[in-house]
């Protein structure tokens, strides 16, 4: 996730895809999550959609995007090349699962690339739609 280090300051991006700036949006940051990440904090963002865990893929979700006509989150296939460029003088942070990553400043770009040893969870059999399911009805 980037956001803005200083509260109601809005932060200014440019999604690069297969080295082709594909958009362009302001907002008050951006989480980047994978399809498991999906149904955390990216949906509870105003993330849209709740993307199967077989997908290979990144989702970016603008948090509080500036236009209310901006486009709906994107979801890019892992096997491109993805990168994030932060456009705006403001200082702005990269946090990981939580975890404060560091600083970022005008024209810091993010490259985010799929691991070569993907997260292992176990399996107990319960089918992941109905599991989602299950828990948005009793929030």
């Amino acid at each position: 996730m980037i956001v803005t280090e200083r509260p109601a300051k809005m932060l200014q991006f440019s999604v690069i895809v297969d080295g082709i700036p594909v958009e362009e949006f302001r907002s008050d940051g951006l989480i980047i999550s994978t399809p498991t990440g999906s149904t955390a904090y990216a949906m509870s963002a105003g993330g849209g959609p709740i993307v199967d865990p077989k997908i290979n893929g990144f989702l970016l979700v603008p948090l509080a995007p500036f236009m209310l006509s901006s486009r709906p989150p994107h979801l890019i296939s892992s096997e491109r090349n993805l990168s994030i460029q932060l456009d705006s003088d403001k200082p702005a942070s990269l946090v990981i699962d939580g975890q404060y990553a560091g600083e970022l400043h005008e024209k810091s770009l993010i490259t985010v690339t799929e691991s070569p040893e993907p997260a292992l969870f176990i399996n107990v059999n319960k089918n992941f739609f109905r599991k989602v399911d299950r828990k948005l009805r009793t929030l």
